[in-house]
């Protein structure tokens, strides 16, 4: 195995491939600055996209990780593509013109995997298909969520309690027992833990499966696990609230709904994917 010294030594930086990934980018950057910075703004501000200041830099590492392959290869344009790239180059225009943020990080962050698909055509994009799809967890995208999560948390915590001897009333978002009434408000959601996860799965997929139906399954579970885990949470939060008659309920919120939580949540996922990874 190469050392990090070996293997950037062995980079050709004239080569017409990388020249070309290189010229892309600079494009790009000037063509969506604007975009670019605001979506960082986001990142920035909100914990749901955080993980956006790493997408851009993982998915270049994932095309490094194929650099032999990628030196088997020549760049062979498919301006096909283009009827797919226009689209989104008129979204960026509209979201510029009209001031809509959405529409220009969704043009920003789509149009480069689109350049590269169509400068470096399809048999390097079919070897790099992962992380031009990859960079599309840059568009800060996802909050519109939060209500299907809250009612699908809310249902499903209901459902358990149910199961038990507690007594237990729902309006809505709203779950009563005698001891008190819980709300599953926006930030009880796991709209966090949800994107997280929906980005740990990918990465997790790629790299420990070859088969593509294995790789849907795990990002099945990616989408799975968060909602029933974050439901198991509002649920065990409504017991101890009922068993210790609400001393306890709001402290112990605060200390399971964390990074301690969504460690046990990829932990779980890592667990249930590693009994079917490819040897």
């Amino acid at each position: 195995m190469l050392s990090l010294k070996e293997s950037f030594e062995s980079i050709n930086f004239k080569s017409p491939l990388l020249l070309s990934v290189l010229g892309l980018f600079v494009v790009w950057f000037f063509v969506f600055y604007q975009a670019i910075f605001s979506a960082a703004r986001i990142w920035y501000i909100s914990e749901i996209f955080s993980h956006g200041f790493f997408v851009i830099p993982g998915a270049l590492y994932f095309i490094w990780r194929e650099r032999a392959k990628l030196a088997l290869l020549q760049a062979q344009p498919n301006y096909w593509v283009l009827f797919l790239l226009l689209p989104f180059l008129l979204l960026g225009v509209l979201g510029r013109s009209g001031g809509i943020e959405v529409f220009a990080h969704i043009a920003a962050f789509t149009v480069l995997p689109l350049m590269l698909w169509l400068v470096l055509g399809n048999q390097i994009a079919k070897v790099i298909w992962f992380p031009l799809c990859f960079m599309l967890f840059s568009i800060p995208v996802g909050e519109e969520l939060v209500p299907f999560l809250q009612q699908i948390t809310a249902d499903i915590a209901i459902y358990l309690l149910n199961l038990t001897s507690v007594p237990s009333f729902n309006t809505g978002l709203y779950i009563e027992i005698p001891s008190g009434k819980f709300v599953v408000a926006e930030a009880c959601s796991g709209i966090r833990f949800f994107v997280g996860s929906l980005v740990f799965g990918a990465v997790y997929s790629h790299i420990s499966y070859h088969s593509f139906k294995r790789k849907c399954a795990f990002m099945l579970l990616a989408i799975a696990v968060p909602i029933l885990a974050n439901a198991l949470r509002v649920f065990t939060i409504v017991l101890i609230g009922h068993f210790v008659d609400m001393k306890y309920a709001s402290g112990a919120d605060h200390l399971i709904y964390g990074w301690v939580f969504f460690g046990i949540v990829l932990f779980l996922l890592v667990l249930i994917g590693e009994t079917f990874r490819d040897k």
